[in-house]
Parts: structure tokens; C-alpha cells; sequence
């Protein structure tokens, strides 16, 4: 806006806003209008109010507007994730008071802050805490709930119909003699293992216990280390090295005799 118009000069001036504006660039074709006014005679007054409406219009409708409004969303959005991550990694990597033990350490230059960062991202460790010995395994969760079964079929359509649950995955180890259906069931899976050799370890299970609870599962980081430390403690393994697992796995057994008659399965992922 352009005001006291009837007055000497103002054609330059107008000249000199074009100008200026002429210089920038603008995403959806807008050219901001200019309007001369004169308070004192009233002059393009009506103009003005016009030109406004039709602003408003355009910035409401246009597909720039609506694309910065969507830019700063996800600007906001991030912001918020960056201090709640933060936060939450505080609190669960660095439980009491271990956040000032590294940064301790790292002043003394007894660890550098990438390699502390590089740690927890490879780690995963917005699921654990954080582990003063780097060299150590940690359990993170229950990966699996093994359950041997006559029939795959049969097992699976009750689960479905009763819980809701729904097969995620089928797969077969030929060396074990089961085929297995996976239905997961929150952040863990129930494992159906059913028998397609006569002298399988499940068949045999079925023979002496019947359908029922075979084993727990627990997922491990790295299934060397989790045996080494089992072995530390005492605890009797069946597998002393770990064997192929269904769903492209490392897995090996701990003997039940050691964990108060369960038996326990440690897996490993693969990348």
C-alpha cells in the first residue's frame, strides 16, 4: 500500500516497489498487488479492501499455501519427536544416574561421544538400558512361545477364531523334522510346531507329554556372546553352537534341567 498518492513523487515510488519486487521469487505464481491510497480524500479505499479479499482467497486456496502449511506440520511434528526421543532415551538408556557417568568419562576423554552415540543407535536401545560393558549381551525380549501341535491346521484355525489372531508366516526345518506357522500376537509370536518326521524332537515331545507348551524363546543381539554367558553361569546348553532357525534365524537350546524345567530357546535375527 502506497498512501498519500495526491502527493509529488509517488509514480517513483511505485516505480521502486516494482522493482524490489520484481527481485524475489515466489512459488505459485503470486505477485503481490500494489495499491495507492489517499486517507485524506479517500481515495482507493474500496480498492484496498478488495485487493485484500482476493489475498485472503488466494493464500486459503492456493496449493503453495496449503504445501507451506503441510511443511510446517511436519516441521512441528519433528521437533516434538526430537525432544520426546531425547527424552525417552535419557531415561531408559541412562537409568540411574549413568548419563553422568559417561559424560564424565567422555570430559576425562576415556570415551568419545561418537562412539557412545554409534552404541545406542546399534544397540536398539530405546528397548533397553544402557550397557556399561559393550562386550556384553543383554536379553531384550520373548521372541517366541513354542507350542507343539497334531496338526498346524486345526491349531491355527482355533487361535484365530478364539483370539483373533492370524498366521503371519509359515516355514519348515527339514533338519528338525516341523513345520511351523507363526501368529503374532503384540510384539511376540506364538510358534505352532507340528511333526513331518516319525523321529522328530517333537514327535518324541507328543509322545511322552502330548500336545502342549514345548519351549520359550527369547531374541538375543548376538547368540555367540548370550551362549558364551550362559555357559559362565553355569547353566547346562544342549546346543554349544548355534544351528539354523525358521525365518532366517541362528537359534540353539538351553537344557531345561538348568531353568526349572523350561525349556529355553535363544535366537538371533537376521540382518
Amino acid at each position: 500500500v502506497i498512501n498519500k498518492c495526491d502527493r509529488p513523487g509517488v509514480d517513483k515510488t511505485e516505480r521502486a516497489v516494482l522493482a524490489m519486487l520484481s527481485l524475489a521469487h515466489r512459488a505459485g505464481g503470486w505477485q503481490p498487488p500494489i495499491v495507492k491510497t489517499s486517507a485524506t480524500k479517500g481515495e482507493g479505499i474500496e480498492e484496498l479492501v478488495e485487493t485484500v479479499g482476493r489475498c485472503q482467497e488466494f493464500f486459503r486456496t492456493s496449493s503453495h499455501r496449503i504445501q507451506k502449511k503441510r511443511e510446517a506440520a511436519r516441521q512441528r511434528l519433528m521437533t516434538l519427536l526430537e525432544e520426546r526421543l531425547v527424552n525417552t532415551a535419557v531415561q531408559k538408556v541412562f537409568p540411574n544416574g549413568e548419563l553422568n557417568r559417561v559424560v564424565d568419562e567422555i570430559a576425562e576423554r576415556r570415551q568419545d561421544p561418537y562412539s557412545v552415540v554409534e552404541q545406542i543407535i546399534k544397540s536398539s536401545t530405546f528397548g533397553r538400558s544402557w550397557n556399561a560393558n559393550p562386550g556384553s549381551e543383554g536379553l531384550m525380549k520373548i521372541d517366541h512361545i513354542g507350542i507343539a501341535v497334531k496338526s498346524i491346521a486345526e491349531a491355527a484355525q482355533v487361535y484365530e477364531q478364539a483370539l483373533g489372531l492370524t498366521v503371519a508366516g509359515y516355514d519348515q526345518v527339514d533338519e528338525q523334522g516341523v513345520r511351523l506357522a507363526m501368529l503374532k500376537i503384540g510384539e511376540s509370536y506364538i510358534e505352532l510346531l507340528e511333526s513331518i518326521q516319525p523321529d522328530s524332537p517333537i514327535e518324541k515331545f507328543m509322545s511322552r507329554h502330548g500336545e502342549g507348551l514345548h519351549h520359550i524363546a527369547v531374541r538375543v543381539d548376538n547368540i555367540e556372546e548370550a551362549l558364551e554367558r550362559v555357559k559362565a553361569s553355569g547353566a547346562r546348553l544342549i546346543d554349544s553352537k548355534p544351528r539354523r532357525g525358521a525365518h532366517n534365524t541362528r537359534t540353539a537350546f538351553i537344557h531345561p534341567s538348568s531353568t526349572h524345567g523350561v525349556l529355553l530357546e535363544l535366537v538371533e535375527h537376521g540382518g
